[in-house]
């Protein structure tokens, strides 16, 4: 699948995300301002994966969008009026079965409150304002009164449709919720409409592919509806700003929901690739890890954070600007020790961070960045070239500069990373040479200004050296043999 393809709709819209407040499961983060009234303690309650202090009715009224205390209030209250006025009407059916009390719970909604089918009244308010319902409002509704009256009610989702099931002494029933003969589709039932006598038959659906559900698992599918419709309403308008918000209240709410997860998925996925294309790749980095918190082996998430590794590496490549991107891979590695892409990428900024110092002749920084990156990904061949070329520059510098000992270290700890490479044996002997030439010509010196103990320290010293032509080993031996002379 090409990524750009998921929910392209969503790639214009634009998210600030913030330290994480409250969380549904972990996974999801919110931004300090992105909650709102009666929603901050909805889903601080839900933290731990538990409502402790929040009822079905209140997921129900809050996942509406009905969040100020007075609309929470004010809806949760008229929901208790609508469930008190079902128990007065139908308590006094105590002795009929759980089928008899479902079936006419069903037609008491469609009496009393359930007017019109409306797709897109996905809120408790448009239920009790206007009657309008779709089949989610009505099957929470439908939920929620059928628990008052007792019966053992279950709720399913399938392909773009949501209904109920009432267990019964007779088996469980399938209720159609959107219908007032919904009750067993299939079956026949009488309506009486104009002071004639009609048969009803609600056609019977297939339900075998669905999924058992609760109350705020179905009560998240609010937020998911209301994305959907603003989406498709004005694809690419400001209003896709409310998508991100409403899919992460979704999955927060209902953790465990493949759906939901993967429509906020999805969103982050492309919100990032859009946060790259605009190189904004701070707020792609954060994008990337809410959505690996999701779902760390996602398969698209793979190749989108392949595609951010690239983003990150031409940016420093481009600015020059090599050590920020280089802690981060490093980071990575530590994850995913194993990714040949990240492996690639990090081996080529310490490639092209070493090369500017080594151009410049700075041969001991560039020694360094490649001894780093020799560590990270050795496996690389350019790291290992780069670095033994680095130590060989280095230990020639140093002899220039006369620093032999140095030179003889660099030279000899490049022998030992790599024995394979047969330059470190050939310029050691040439640093041992020059290191004795220039004893030497500094014992010269110190005999011509009469410092005879200088002059015979330093021939004792260079003739100890291995190596050396055996002209100079003879001068040495020679201006050796003087100082001891003027020194009796």
């Amino acid at each position: 699948m090409n990524m750009k393809a998921i929910l392209l709709a969503l790639l214009s819209m634009a998210v600030i995300l913030h330290t994480m407040t409250v969380s549904g499961n972990g996974t999801v983060v919110f931004g300090p301002e992105e909650l709102q009234g009666k929603e901050q303690a909805l889903f601080a309650d839900m933290g731990d994966g538990v409502l402790d202090q929040h009822s079905d009715l209140d997921v129900f009224v809050i996942a509406s969008g009905l969040i100020s205390d007075e609309a929470f209030t004010t809806y949760r209250d008229l929901l208790q009026e609508v469930r008190n006025s079902v128990s007065a009407a139908l308590g006094n059916l105590a002795d009929a079965s759980d089928k008899q009390r479902g079936n006419r719970l069903l037609y008491w909604l469609h009496d009393n409150l359930l007017k019109t089918y409306d797709a897109k009244a996905n809120s408790v308010r448009d239920i009790i304002d206007d009657g309008r319902y779709n089949c989610l409002t009505a099957s929470l509704v439908y939920a929620l009164l059928a628990k008052e009256l007792g019966l053992d009610v279950r709720l399913y989702a399938s392909s773009g449709h949501v209904f109920a099931e009432v267990v019964t002494a007779e088996g469980p029933v399938v209720v159609e919720t959107t219908v007032r003969y919904g009750f067993a589709p299939g079956k026949k039932e009488i309506a009486r409409m104009e002071d004639e006598i009609h048969y009803v038959v609600v056609p019977k659906k297939h339900y075998e592919k669905r999924r058992a559900s609760t109350i705020v698992e179905l009560a998240a599918a609010l937020y998911t509806n209301r994305s959907c419709h603003l989406v498709s309403r004005s694809p690419g308008s400001e209003e896709c700003l409310v998508t991100l918000p409403l899919y992460k209240r979704a999955c927060a709410l209902a953790p465990d929901n493949d759906i939901y997860r993967e429509y906020l998925l999805a969103c982050l996925h492309n919100l990032a690739l859009a946060a790259m294309d605009n190189q904004d790749l701070e707020r792609a980095d954060a994008l990337i890890a809410q959505a690996g918190r999701l779902d760390p082996g996602n398969q698209h998430l793979s190749a989108l954070r392949e595609t951010f590794y690239s983003k990150l590496v031409s940016r420093a490549d481009r600015q020059g600007d090599y050590p920020p991107a280089i802690a981060y891979l490093e980071r990575e590695m530590q994850h995913s020790p194993d990714n040949p892409v990240l492996r690639e990428s990090l081996a080529y900024l310490y490639m092209r961070w070493g090369e500017g110092y080594f151009t410049s002749g700075d041969y001991r920084e560039a020694a360094h960045i490649f001894a780093r990156a020799w560590e990270q990904v050795p496996q690389a061949p350019l790291v290992g070239k780069n670095y033994a070329t680095a130590l060989y520059n280095l230990a020639v510098r140093y002899m220039d500069n006369k620093a032999f000992d140095k030179a003889v270290t660099t030279c000899k700890k490049g022998a030992d990373i790599f024995p394979q490479d047969k330059q470190f044996d050939r310029l050691l002997p040439i640093i041992r040479a020059n290191h004795k030439i220039a004893l030497f010509n500094r014992a010269v010196d110190h005999y011509n200004a009469a410092n005879f103990r200088k002059a015979l320290a330093l021939c004792r010293k260079a003739r100890a050296m291995p190596g050396g032509k055996d002209e100079l080993n003879t001068r040495l031996e020679t201006l050796q043999r003087l100082c001891e002379q003027e020194l009796e």
